[in-house]
């Protein structure tokens, strides 16, 4: 079953899941990705995508990792306790961070009406697609409420990005600064912590509300370049249409068309600002136009008073 190449099925891209087996080499550099454009599956465990398939095997998201250590690559092989112990503890900020991302995605009704809504529209079939879209953002926005308890949006969105702050913060002082060649813990190999942190940058360095945050920290764009090199020179196999997002570039999403090579996230270039028309100064009507508005005047006033005559009549 170990020689079966392993097909990622997803809807959004599952950016940690291709960074680990790009780092990992072959046989995982072989992996097959297939877009669905659909967020749910009823063959997944849990329902949803992502989700991997490997032979008769079916395992969803929050279990991939673990199984492509356990029957392909354990990047995390023969690292001493104290090691493990910072992949784990670093990799659980990393896993909270992901309502950060829902918060600059679903929650503010101008990025969801004109963006996000937008996107998730234009890949999922329709009439469906709307009840869809509802959905995935009723579920986001109930992931949000649970984990910041706050009331307005603009206070979530501080939130998000004092999170996002805080946890990037907390790993560009873990990164060793004597080689720009090491890894995140300084191992001499990529690590799935590695592969974890690549995947949340490269959501956030392409989320117009998140990525000044995310370039803000030169030891990480550092090493988001270099594990990208490597992640590149993976032979994936792609399939299936292109992923949510991909149209409208709302986020930090891989070209995911047929056959399309691995390409960087790049973040959101600015809308360009409409441009204002100028308003026309209000002209002073001619001496032509003032009598025929007052000939217009004195017909409405002689209907009126007529009107009135009648009513009166009619009355009586």
């Amino acid at each position: 079953m170990a020689m079966d190449a392993p097909v990622l099925i997803q809807f959004y891209p599952c950016f940690d899941v291709i960074a680990y087996c790009g780092l990992a080499g072959s046989p995982l550099a072989k992996l097959v990705v297939q877009n669905s454009a659909q967020p749910f599956h009823a063959a997944s465990p849990d329902g949803r995508l992502p989700m991997l398939r490997h032979g008769g095997c079916l395992v969803p998201q929050h279990a991939i990792i673990d199984y492509l250590k356990k029957n392909f690559t354990d990047l995390d092989a023969g690292l001493s306790l104290d090691v493990l112990a910072q992949i784990k503890a670093f990799g659980a900020l990393v896993d909270e961070l992901d309502v950060a991302l829902d918060v600059a995605r679903f929650d503010e009704d101008e990025q969801w009406l004109k963006v996000t809504r937008r996107a998730l529209l234009d890949v999922m079939p329709w009439p469906a697609s709307y009840a869809l879209a509802f959905e995935l953002r009723r579920q986001a926005r109930h992931r949000i409420a649970t984990a910041t308890q706050l009331t307005r949006a603009s206070d979530r969105l501080a939130w998000a990005r004092e999170r996002v702050q805080a946890s990037l913060t907390a790993l560009s002082a873990r990164m060793p600064t004597q080689s720009a060649s090491t890894w995140l813990l300084g191992t001499v190999g990529p690590t799935s912590l590695d592969a974890a942190v690549w995947g949340f940058l490269a959501h956030a360095r392409g989320e117009p509300r998140l990525v000044d945050v995310a370039n803000d920290f030169p030891s990480l764009r550092a090493f988001y370049q270099r594990a990208l090199e490597r992640i590149a020179k993976s032979k994936f196999a792609l399939r299936g249409g292109q992923n949510a997002f991909v149209l409208r570039n709302a986020g930090p999403f891989l070209s995911m068309r047929e056959g399309a090579p691995l390409l960087p996230p790049s973040p959101l270039p600015p809308a360009p600002a409409p441009a204002r028309k100028e308003r026309e100064p209000i002209k002073p009507p001619t001496e032509e136009e003032k009598e025929v508005q007052g000939q217009a005047s004195e017909a409405l006033v002689f209907a009126l008073v007529v009107s009135l005559l009648y009513w009166g009549a009619f009355v009586q």
